[in-house]
C-alpha cells in the first residue's frame, strides 16, 4: 500500500469554489474526456490523450502539451470513490514533469 502525501507530511489543504450550475454537469466537468478537453489546459498548453475508466479502482490519464511542441505530460491515478453527482475521489501522479512529487489524494465535493 502506497501512502498519500497527505498521510506521510500531515499536509492538506482546501479550496472553495461554488459553480452555478447544475450539479450533474460540474461532475461531468471532471469526468467526461470530452468535457475536460474544453477546459483542463493551462494558457499555452493543448490536450493530448484523455482516458477515463470512471469507476472506483478505475484509472485515469489526461495529457497534455505546449503549443509550441515537445512531449506531453500526463497526470493520472485511479478513482477511490465515485459518487455521482455528489463526490469524487482520486490519486493524482504526474508523468513527464515533477516527478520528485510525491502521489496525492483528491477529493472534488
Amino acid at each position: 500500500m502506497q501512502l498519500s502525501a497527505v498521510e506521510r507530511t500531515g499536509i492538506s489543504f482546501r479550496l472553495q469554489r461554488r459553480f452555478y450550475r447544475p450539479r450533474e454537469n460540474v461532475f461531468r466537468a471532471w469526468t467526461d474526456p470530452e468535457v475536460l478537453r474544453r477546459w483542463w489546459c493551462p494558457e499555452g498548453w493543448i490536450p493530448a490523450e484523455i482516458e477515463v475508466d470512471l469507476r472506483v479502482g478505475g484509472s485515469y490519464r489526461i495529457g497534455m502539451r505546449r503549443r509550441s511542441g515537445g512531449e506531453p505530460v500526463y497526470v493520472c491515478g485511479s478513482f477511490l470513490e465515485v459518487d455521482s453527482p455528489e463526490k469524487l475521489a482520486y490519486t493524482w501522479q504526474w508523468e513527464n514533469a515533477f516527478e520528485q512529487m510525491p502521489q496525492t489524494r483528491v477529493t472534488v465535493q
